[in-house]
């Protein structure tokens, strides 16, 4: 049960991972002025479900913390990783809400929402070296 929150994470990051190459389109034609076709319907749904999936994962986590008894103080890289990614989610969860239930054009939002995104893509790195070392302990 341990190693259930890295694997189901680790599937997030993927779902997230193709909702932002997903969105790489929009920022191409957006920022970059090339042609390229926007799945949007698409990009939401896989963005929705990883983000979500993500925070969900991350209550998950501490709940196996709980059972585990982890010493709090062996993962406080992994919880501050954590807390600026929630933050980040929220954020562009809300910014990606607002885009697709009220379509118009709009460049600083999107911009805001993939770099928000971005973010929460490499601070899973982060998350997955922190976590390493609080398996190695918890094991």
């Amino acid at each position: 049960m341990l190693y259930l929150h890295p694997l189901f994470q680790s599937l997030m990051f993927i779902l997230c991972l193709y909702a932002f190459y997903l969105g790489f389109a929009r920022f191409k034609s957006l920022h970059l002025h090339q042609k390229a076709k926007f799945q949007r319907k698409r990009h939401a749904l896989f963005g929705l479900i990883g983000l979500a999936g993500f925070l969900g994962g991350m209550a998950g986590g501490s709940i196996i913390g709980g059972i585990y008894k982890l010493d709090p103080l062996i993962g406080e890289l992994h919880e501050a990783a954590g807390a600026v990614m929630a933050v980040l989610m929220i954020f562009a969860l809300a910014t990606g809400l607002i885009q697709y239930l009220k379509p118009k054009p709009r460049k600083l939002m999107p911009a805001l929402h993939a770099l928000a995104n971005l973010i929460v893509l490499i601070l899973f790195f982060v998350q997955v070296y922190s976590g390493v070392g609080i398996l190695n302990r918890a094991a």
